[in-house]
């Protein structure tokens, strides 16, 4: 046998699992190997033969292995290591007989002994030939005892101490001099002296955690923006709003006793993007989890912007881009929602533009957020819930109307008057637009009630996703022109629901005008009366005032014909195909036609209000007998019936029929 390896050391690392170490050295004895454990923690521990383990491979010149009796935790690691006893206890005789395999196992013993010497040898520190100094290996040394000597090693607790012993000696001035020069971090020079002013922590140079060069000053600047507010306090929060600037309030519940105002005329005025100036972000941590218990009769949160009234403009309203919102305002009672014009409101934004809203619900207050003069600004995510009066959106200082505002996905629910007031603007956008369970029955509220002032141009307003249910007062949705200008609403897509015997609206739509065009478009819009809503022709699905017009296509659905407007819909055509006996073939349903004699055939309403429109010349007729030789022409119309008469040839005759009526005039004074 040979000794074949230089090894002496096999490492392995443990996970839990492997119970089987196999190493490739030679070894005399199971007694010649120590195995050590070095466990997830650190801790070294020397394994005990038999009880932790077995060995297998004892003069095996291919090595041999270990067996853990149990998984070794892991990440962790077991060292084999071979460490002999350093004797020779074989005797060699004078002309006694020589056996290879007695004499091999001497040399072979020899041999690992010189191994295990060079083994420990190579853990040692060493000093590289040729060298002055020794080599650690980039490892720690430990356990090295304090120095005594001058050139003694240094540990670090002699270091500390040492340190700790000149700072707390020094005494009276080190150096007076008032003319040590540095350069700041921007780039100017300056003296040491600078460093102990006010604005010494703007002289030291510092970097971010996102790398980006500062000074100590931007430093403290960048913790204190992420900082949030940890009172409960009123004081405190208030004072946040009013400076401005990054405001996150923790989750919890915080009492308001004074109105939080952002107050947009102090100084600094704001100016545009980029500028230093006052600007607010103001957010709770969670939507539903940071809570502000209005105690006030104010509005428990305002940004107020600047108004100069000659000539009439706005100075903060392009500059601001402030965000508020992710968290909920209440009142003073939680559950009960308020139904009388009485006690604090929830959010007010006036006089500014670029002001989102986000993630903002406002629970049983008087008013839920009030607008005033606020355009190019975003409504996101937003719950009103239990008001007196939901949103109201207003040009009360006639600087603005809300123009091109964009409310997405907000919810307005069991308020007691309206739900939502607001002043038409250009191009408003509603996105997933929401109203439940507002209005009183009897009382003319409105769910939703848009208005064109007097001084407002023509107008487009887009109202995506339409959803409104279990509403009482007047009308789901109401429109009001007042100024001289063209005004369109169009839905795209949505729902109206009655569902109730008990609450519910005098009509799903209203529109009025003074003289501008009022126009409500409807595209894929359903209608539905359910849940023992009884249906009536007095409660149309909608109704018209003076230059006003309902305009819908063959993509809406009526869950009955009770409630279908007493018009015909305007540019619209309704065709009949008309058996010879009056029997109606095919044709929209709520009409009737009755054969009054030889060939005379009258067409009337069966469904909501009889008339076809306000007067007998809006409806134009169009007859086309079905069979050869036959003519057909109105007889006689009014509002309520149109009468057909069939002449084959020169006499009177039954026979098939198409009939085609529209109504052409439209957008009655």
């Amino acid at each position: 046998m040979t000794v074949n390896t230089i090894s002496s050391i096999a490492e392995f690392d443990t996970n839990g699992v492997t119970t089987n170490f196999p190493f490739y050295f030679k070894f005399l004895a199971n007694e010649d190997l120590v195995v050590t454990y070095v466990d997830p923690l650190g801790v070294s521990s020397t394994l005990t033969l038999g009880t932790h383990y077995t060995v297998n491979g004892a003069g095996n010149d291919q090595g041999g292995s270990i067996v853990t009796t149990s998984a070794l935790a892991g990440p962790g690691q077991l060292v084999v290591s071979r460490e002999m006893e350093a004797f020779q206890q074989t005797s060699l005789r004078n002309q006694g007989k020589f056996l290879a395999e007695v004499h091999e196992n001497v040399f072979d013993k020899l041999t690992m002994l010189i191994q295990q010497g060079l083994a420990t040898f190579t853990r040692a520190l060493k000093r590289p030939l040729g060298r002055d100094y020794f080599f650690a290996e980039n490892r720690r040394i430990t356990s090295v005892k304090d120095p005594e000597e001058p050139q003694d090693a240094a540990t670090k607790n002699s270091v500390e101490q040492y340190v700790g012993s000149v700072l707390s000696a020094i005494q009276g001035p080190i150096n007076n001099s008032a003319n040590v020069l540095y350069v700041r971090p921007s780039g100017t020079p300056g003296v040491v002296q600078d460093l102990a002013t006010g604005e010494g922590y703007d002289y030291v140079g510092a970097t971010l955690p996102t790398g980006v060069f500062s000074t100590v000053k931007g430093f403290f600047n960048w913790i204190l923006d992420r900082i949030t507010l940890s009172t409960s306090g009123s004081a405190s929060i208030v004072a946040a709003i009013a400076k401005g600037g990054k405001v996150v309030i923790k989750n919890g519940g915080h009492y308001l006793l004074a109105p939080a105002i952002c107050d947009y005329a102090a100084d600094p005025e704001v100016g545009f993007a980029g500028n230093s100036s006052k600007r607010i972000d103001l957010s709770g941590e969670t939507p539903g989890g940071t809570i502000l218990s209005n105690q006030t009769n104010d509005f428990a949160v305002t940004l107020q912007g600047s108004y100069l009234p000659d000539p009439p403009h706005v100075t903060q309203n392009f500059g601001g881009f402030d965000r508020v919102g992710n968290f909920t305002i209440v009142g003073p009672s939680v559950t009960t929602p308020v139904t009388t014009e009485t006690g604090g409101s929830g959010l007010r934004v006036a006089i500014k533009a670029n002001t989102e809203i986000h993630n903002l619900t406002v629970i049983n207050q008087n008013r839920g957020m009030v607008l005033e003069d606020v355009l190019t600004s975003t409504l996101q995510d937003v719950n009103i819930i239990g008001c007196y009066r939901g949103i109201t959106a207003r040009a009360d200082n006639n600087v603005s109307a809300p123009n091109a505002m964009s409310w997405r996905r907000v919810r307005v629910h069991g308020c007691a008057e309206h739900g939502v007031v607001s002043d038409l603007g250009s191009a408003s956008h509603f996105d997933v637009l929401t109203s439940e369970g507002n209005g009183t029955m009897g009382t003319g509220s409105n769910s939703v009630w848009l208005t064109a002032q007097a001084q407002q141009t023509a107008g487009m307003t887009v109202i995506t996703a339409w959803y409104s249910e279990l509403n009482s007062g007047s009308t789901d949705f109401r429109l009001d022109n007042s100024s001289t200008h063209q005004q369109v609403v169009k839905f795209n897509g949505g729902m109206f629901q009655r569902v109730t015997p008990t609450a519910y609206v005098g009509t799903c739509i209203y529109a009025t005008s003074i003289s501008g065009k009022a126009i409500i478009y409807l595209d894929s819009v359903s209608f539905r009366s359910d849940f023992g809503y009884v249906p009536s022709p007095t409660r149309p699905y909608w109704d018209v005032g003076s230059y006003s017009e309902v305009i819908w296509n063959e993509t809406c659905v009526f869950s009955e014909t009770t409630s279908l407007v007493y018009w015909l819909c305007l540019y619209r055509p309704y065709s009949f195909t008309v058996a010879a006996d009056g029997t109606i073939l095919s044709g929209p349903s709520g009409f009737s036609i009755t054969a009054l004699g030889s060939g005379l055939y009258r067409l009337f309403r069966t469904a909501g209000r009889a008339e076809f429109g306000k007067f007998a010349d809006d409806v134009s007729v169009e007859v086309t007998p079905g069979a050869s030789g036959f003519t057909g022409y109105c007889a006689a119309k009014s509002t309520t019936i149109i009468d057909i008469q069939l002449h084959n040839g020169t006499a009177p005759a039954n026979a098939k029929f198409d009939l085609t009526i529209r109504r052409n005039t439209g957008f009655y004074a």
